[in-house]
């Protein structure tokens, strides 16, 4: 299958780009308050299975959605997430204080490449292991 991206997939991915965005922001925020009076070193660290999971869900949606573009539709969608994450790094001041590991580049290069994987995972479980 060629991974072709055209306009239409950023359309279809700027709500997706978003949702991941949105979804990352919820759940972090939720196992912050789980583990608010937890301290430990790598508590930053914790926010990336997160990322990764709601990337990986967006992309399986895209596949389920548009079986024949879900490719190019996760790619855009990874894409406008990770745009989403960069302008909000580089617009921050030095006053805010985001998480380094989300908003810096383990986030940036996690975001497009398990939206892809979820949407070749959903391929692969829908058209059988030859796909």
């Amino acid at each position: 299958m060629k991974l072709k991206v055209t306009f239409s997939d950023f359309l279809v991915g700027m709500p997706a780009g978003m949702l991941i965005f949105i979804s990352t922001l919820l759940f972090t925020t939720l196992l912050g308050r789980l583990l608010s009076g937890i301290t430990f070193a790598g508590r930053d660290w914790l926010a990336l299975p997160v990322l990764a999971f709601n990337a990986f869900v967006v992309g399986l949606l895209a596949r389920l959605l548009r079986p024949y573009h879900g490719l190019g539709t996760a790619l855009a969608a990874g894409i406008v997430g990770m745009l989403i994450f960069l302008g909000l790094r580089l617009t921050a001041g030095a006053e805010n204080h985001y998480n380094p590991v989300i908003f810096g580049l383990p986030g940036l290069v996690a975001i497009p490449i398990f939206c892809m994987l979820g949407a070749w995972w959903m391929g692969r479980q829908r058209m059988g292991k030859g796909a």
